[in-house]
């Protein structure tokens, strides 16, 4: 994550958000509700000798959850603000988000100490109509993707598959496990490429008091230079706590990303990784699983 400061006349407020924010923040109008929900994950780092209270507005558009608590003296939390987009009458759309940052004594959010704006230019399209676009469904096999466990019927369109990654304490109480999802190697074949991913989540406890966390990165692999940029990282399930016999599964959720313009000269290959982690205080099998389905990759 890439980083911007609030500073206030005592304090130090760092904001630190993934690339695509500091660049353009895409949205593929498919399957999305009126008004759009663009939830952003941005971490907060307090700086300060005091706790603070961060309230995130915007003078353009409608912040569904403005008031996102506190983050302590020295500590750092991650918030997750949803704002709400009209739909673009014509597409394609190109605006910037004005995302203030604003930081409080109290939480009644009446003391204002400081507070700082993050600019994220916005393009909405249907990218996939666009000239050149492969779409990955997994309905008839991997399609050449690696790095899965097994493929499941969960599925964006009905009677589809996915690609799954399966975690469980079946032999430790405790299991970090990292994945890396390849695809087969894609020819640039004009000056833009957009990327959709859809994923999910779903975990099962069978104790009382089980932690989940899900995280997950899209990165481009330029296979000629072996480079690699990372275009987004964002936390599925973020310290999740469920009980005996609770079970969560979350909603699709698309995750958008541009490739930079200098990553398209060469053969590259998209990159889907990130961690499940589990932690089971009895000797109980707690399961969780992500699911990675319909991806999409627009070029013109």
């Amino acid at each position: 994550m890439d980083s911007r400061s609030i500073r206030g006349a005592y304090m130090s407020i760092v904001v630190r958000a993934a690339p695509i924010y500091l660049t353009k923040q895409v949205i593929d109008i498919n399957n999305e509700p009126d008004p759009i929900k663009l939830t952003l994950e941005l971490e907060i780092i307090n700086n300060a000798e005091q706790d603070v209270y961060i309230k995130v507005t915007s003078t353009k558009y409608t912040v569904e959850n403005p008031e996102q608590g506190s983050v302590t003296a020295g500590g750092s939390r991650r918030i997750h603000p949803t704002i709400d987009i009209p739909q673009p009458a014509s597409l394609p759309y190109s605006d910037t988000i004005d995302v203030v940052i604003e930081v409080y004594a109290d939480s009644n959010y009446t003391q204002k100490l400081t507070e700082g704006t993050l600019e994220i230019p916005l393009e909405i399209d249907n990218y996939e109509a666009w000239a050149s676009t492969t779409i990955y469904t997994f309905d008839e096999g991997d399609e050449g993707w690696t790095g899965y466990d097994s493929l499941d019927s969960k599925s964006v369109e009905p009677g589809g598959q996915s690609l799954k990654v399966h975690a469980d304490t079946s032999s430790s109480q405790t299991v970090t496990k990292a994945f890396t999802i390849t695809s087969p190697e894609i020819t640039p074949t004009g000056s833009r490429m957009v990327v959709v991913v859809y994923t999910k989540v779903a975990a099962s406890s069978k104790a009382d008091n089980s932690i989940f966390r899900a995280s997950l990165r899209v990165k481009v692999y330029d296979t000629v230079n072996a480079t690699e940029r990372v275009l987004n990282e964002v936390w599925l399930f973020y310290s999740k706590t469920l009980n005996l016999n609770e079970s969560e599964e979350t909603p699709w959720r698309k995750l958008m990303v541009e490739v930079p313009s200098d990553m398209l000269s060469n053969p590259i290959q998209i990159i889907i990784e990130g961690e499940l982690y589990l932690y089971a205080p009895s000797p109980v099998v707690n399961s969780i699983d992500l699911y990675i389905d319909h991806v999409v990759i627009a070029q013109q």
